[in-house]
């Protein structure tokens, strides 16, 4: 595909140091339930291939995502693993 997933992971990336400067700072602050897990650790621009129109992802994008995600969360360190 194109390259249009350069913009968007460009804002998600700023957007993710600030919410993970409020995050952190509210962790500090006593509330260790709080979590945050960066969409561009689930689908990046190196996944570009698997956006439909440069914009929404295909089913594959889709898993590829869904794996990520549970791996993160509810696996090893994951706020959820048992």
């Amino acid at each position: 595909m194109g390259t249009g997933a350069s913009l968007p992971c460009a804002i998600a990336s700023v957007a993710g140091v600030i919410v993970s400067a409020v995050i952190a700072q509210r962790r500090d602050d006593g509330d260790s339930n709080l979590h945050y897990l960066d969409s561009l650790e689930l689908f990046g621009e190196e996944n570009a291939a698997d956006l439909l129109d440069d914009l929404h992802p295909s089913g594959d994008g889709y898993v590829r995502m869904g794996e990520r995600f549970y791996e993160k969360v509810f696996t090893g360190t994951g706020a959820f693993a048992v």
